[in-house]
């Protein structure tokens, strides 16, 4: 007797768990809330002001929560993608230069600081949250 259609979809799901355990960046990412995963498609000023220091990476943030603190009483989705471009200057998922790679890891620019802007106390703090 022929696989089924059930055989497939369930082979499908063995492999996309192998792939999930041998990946750890590939775990979190699946496990993130969607504002967060949307930090893989930032925005190009965002990504441009990455690798810039972290004065103009504040201003940039700043600028954006406080965009979409305008806009949450009128449109919250926009507010949320605002919000998540605030976020992703700092911290971001990495899906690699050609975007389809499987292992996902998790970025903190508080592991990129030099300098003064380093000797805050544990600046990778800021990228962990309690929970994703």
């Amino acid at each position: 007797m022929p696989p089924s259609v059930r055989d497939y979809l369930s082979a499908a799901v063995q492999l996309k768990t192998a792939l999930v355990r041998a990946k750890p960046g590939r775990q979190e990412w699946e496990e993130a809330p969607p504002f967060m995963r949307s930090t893989a498609a930032a925005v190009d000023s965002v990504q441009d002001v990455r690798q810039r220091d972290f004065g103009a990476q504040y201003d940039t943030a700043l600028r954006l929560k406080e965009e979409g603190n305008e806009l949450v009483a009128r449109d919250p989705g926009a507010a949320l993608e605002r919000y998540a471009q605030a976020l992703a200057v700092f911290l971001w998922f990495d899906r690699g230069p050609d975007r389809a790679a499987e292992d996902v890891p998790l970025v903190c620019s508080a592991d990129r600081l030099q300098g003064a802007e380093r000797e805050q106390p544990e600046p990778t703090a800021l990228c962990r949250p309690a929970s994703l």
